[in-house]
């Protein structure tokens, strides 16, 4: 038994080795690659030995170890990526940036991906492997109050860094990537474990699912693209949030970089009975005369310039299609014959939601974890009191259209970091009800989670 206890909460058990994982996250046309961090150069060697006439770009601090490197890569830079200026490499030339397991050593990890960003081609992509401090490894330790610092691990005695998931996230977003987890080196937890952790999950209102899942997680594979960027921004906004976590509230909307200024105004709103009401006592609260309104979850990350993607997108939604009611990050379109398609770019949990749709475009229903309304003639689209916490951005999409206004999906991707499980609960069913009555008129129809027959009836897609 005591051994069994050793192994679950031991680090690299199961004898994976990572880099196996990020080579199979290079595409056959990633021809110039830089290696950070290349050490003596055996990763890179592997990377061109894949592909005929790859070149492989090498920077390793230790001048001794570029050394060694240059005799297997193209060419080898002995600096330290953090210091001085980048080498004379020619913007948005580079396909691939191959991080390893090094962002847990830097400073400023954002910082680096920022400095990299223009030097990758608009389909270009940075790979990496990042050690999960929620392993049970790292959590064992924390819960006995007694942590060591290890030769290897999430707790290794060289990392600068410690990083979770949702960490993970949210440093690429802020620095202008889009990640998704490719991959992960994974082990398991017993049952038995499991079954001692849901008691203090059930207390702490975190979703053992996602627990359970996370914390077998040795390393996570990252694969993130560059964002395009654009024109900052100075208006305001103001945020309307309904609040039952502080918690959540706190580790996520709150540490968003956005709302760390006073450039915005943002009224969080306790015991509200629906997003209704949430949103009419955010309207009566606020003291500013912004133009634009956002209702949005508790649970959302904002990253840096999220607010200035937000107004470019509504910008240019009301010059190419019309004056815009609501707007969202993720929602439903239909297609040129009539089907509907999921739509729009955000971060749900763990998972990436990404379609290729051109952006801004019209759209038939919202995901609810954002919802901006612009000030149209004096006022914004309203929600109905009866639908409680669910089908609101659906509403909210109708009533648009009913006002002549247009429901847009715009280009800015935030992480919604939810406990939430993805079994749709009593009330969502109830407030669907009450939609497709009050709606008939609107069906067939269909939100991101459901689809409305022509009766009425609710089907999952």
């Amino acid at each position: 038994m005591t051994e069994d206890i050793l192994l679950e909460t031991s680090y690299g058990s199961d004898g994976a080795d990572p880099s196996q994982y990020l080579l199979k996250q290079l595409r056959p046309d990633d021809m110039l690659v830089l290696d950070l961090a290349c050490g003596s150069g055996e990763f890179g060697s592997r990377m061109k030995a894949l592909a005929p006439g790859r070149i492989v770009i090498g920077f390793e601090k230790d001048a001794t170890i570029a050394e060694q490197a240059r005799n297997v890569l193209d060419l080898v830079f002995d600096q330290d990526i953090e210091e001085g200026d980048l080498p004379p490499i020619p913007p948005e030339s580079v396909d691939c940036i191959v991080l390893g397991d090094s962002l847990h050593t830097l400073r400023d990890p954002a910082q680096v991906l920022r400095r990299l960003k223009p030097l990758l081609k608009p389909t270009g992509q940075v790979i990496c492997s990042v050690q999960n401090v929620q392993h049970i490894s790292a959590l064992a330790s924390i819960l006995a109050g007694d942590v060591q610092y290890q030769p290897d691990g999430p707790l290794n005695r060289n990392h600068r860094r410690l990083f979770g998931a949702a960490n993970i996230q949210k440093m690429f977003l802020d620095a202008g990537y889009l990640p998704n987890f490719a991959d992960a080196v994974r082990g398991q937890l017993s049952d038995a474990m499991k079954a001692a952790f849901r008691p203090l999950l059930t207390h702490l209102k975190l979703n053992a699912g996602f627990f359970e899942s996370k914390a077998a997680i040795h390393q996570y594979i990252c694969v993130a693209s560059p964002m395009a960027d654009v024109e900052p921004h100075s208006e305001g906004i103001t945020f309307i949030i309904a609040v039952n976590n502080t918690r959540q509230l706190r580790d996520n909307l709150c540490a968003s970089p956005v709302l760390q200024n006073e450039r915005h105004e943002v009224i969080p709103v306790v015991g509200a009975t629906s997003a209704a009401d949430a949103l009419q006592t955010g309207l009566g609260r606020s003291h500013r005369r912004n133009g634009l309104f956002v209702l949005l979850h508790q649970d959302v990350y904002l990253p840096a310039g999220w607010d200035d993607k937000l107004l470019a997108g509504i910008v240019e939604a009301e010059r190419t299609v019309g004056p815009v009611g609501v707007a969202g990050v993720f929602g439903v379109v239909r297609s040129q014959s009539g089907s509907f398609e999921r739509a729009g770019k955000a971060l749900d949990r763990t998972n990436l939601l990404a379609t290729p749709h051109q952006l801004p475009a019209s759209c038939d229903s919202l995901d609810e974890i954002v919802l901006a309304f612009p000030v149209q003639n004096g006022s914004i689209v309203g929600l109905a009191e009866t639908l409680g916490f669910h089908m609101y951005g659906s509403e909210a999409c109708l009533a648009a259209w009913d006002s002549n206004q247009v429901a847009v999906i715009v280009d800015a991707p935030c992480l919604h970091n939810s406990e939430s499980g993805f079994q749709l609960d009593n009330s969502f069913a109830t407030a669907a009800g009450k939609f497709a009555e009050a709606r008939n008129d609107n069906l067939p129809y269909a939100t991101t989670c459901v689809q409305f027959k022509p009766d009425g009836q609710v089907v999952a897609w």
